[in-house]
């Protein structure tokens, strides 16, 4: 009787989004312990220096994404172990209708790439910004690339994974609870991105509805995955812009000059300019249209147990 009320309790909406939320501080903030030990000890142990094998700058610049490789082993863990989190491993299987080839290189690269474009073309032509290329090695592209993917997979793997999938199952009636729900702590956990303001927030919370409106409607968390990550990987790799007000050292082409205008943010990049904010708010409105046209798609994971 005791082991039936206390199942209960965990089932109960406002318990278990407590207990998400306490899983998402913990992937994000405290899980950090793994990739200490994988990244800094464990060479450290064997006598490998990572930093002079790479050189210094390649070293930091990849480390800073892929020491986010910790979210993913955490993450995976508790979803095998733990049987109420289990059904979330099914949001990445290639048997969903949208996780196949062409919907992710359409949907992830037009958001990804195509969007990051268009509002850098913007910026250069309106004189915001210079660039020239400086170079970057295949290896090192690809090296960064994983990384990358690494970094930004993980971000999805709590929002669009855990939080988002969670308060559907606890409000299956209300898609827009996990849709905007997310959003919310999508942009909590940048709340400490140097320079922060109220266009970066808007653009935050729109990108989140973005990517939650592409599981919603094309069942896909692998569209939001490659989305995430060329939106990342163009922007600092490729470009050599701030992106979460950061510009790392390696990077294809080097930022000669910036100014302010509609289209960047010198603190910000093109994350903090009123043209990002415009265009994700075109896609949102975009996705809602056409995405109530053809209904959603979203495969319910959920048993009435869990």
């Amino acid at each position: 009787m005791k082991m039936e009320k206390m199942k209960k309790i965990i089932q109960h909406p406002v318990v278990d989004i407590i207990l998400t939320l306490g899983i998402a501080y913990l992937l994000i903030y405290k899980s950090w312990y793994v990739s200490w030990f994988l990244l800094i000890t464990v060479p450290n142990f064997f006598g490998i220096d990572l930093s002079s094998i790479m050189g210094e700058n390649l070293y930091n610049t990849w480390i800073n994404y892929f020491e986010f490789i910790d979210i993913w082993i955490v993450g995976l863990a508790i979803m095998l172990v733990f049987k109420r989190y289990r059904p979330m491993l099914k949001v990445f299987s290639p048997k969903r209708e949208g996780n196949n080839i062409k919907a992710i290189l359409i949907g992830g690269l037009s958001l990804g790439v195509g969007l990051n474009m268009i509002i850098v073309l913007a910026a250069i032509a309106s004189g915001a910004i210079k660039i020239h290329y400086v170079g970057l090695g295949v290896g090192e592209f690809i090296l960064l690339f994983i990384a990358v993917l690494v970094q930004s997979g993980g971000e999805e793997l709590v929002t669009r994974v855990f939080i988002y999938q969670r308060l559907r199952k606890n409000f299956p009636k209300c898609p827009a609870i996990a849709i905007f729900g997310n959003g919310l702590c999508f942009l909590l956990m940048h709340v400490g991105v140097p320079g922060m303001s109220v266009t970066l927030m808007m653009m935050m919370i729109l990108v989140s509805v973005v990517y939650s409106l592409c599981i919603y409607y094309f069942d896909s968390i692998w569209i939001t995955i490659i989305a995430h990550t060329t939106w990342n990987f163009t922007q600092n790799i490729i470009l050599g812009l701030p992106n979460t007000g950061m510009v790392l050292p390696t990077h294809m082409f080097k930022l000669d000059a910036g100014t302010n205008n509609f289209a960047y943010d010198t603190n910000l990049g093109i994350e903090g300019s009123i043209l990002t904010v415009i265009l994700y708010g075109i896609v949102c409105l975009g996705l809602l249209y056409f995405g109530k046209r053809k209904g959603a798609k979203e495969n319910y994971i959920w048993d009435k147990n869990l």
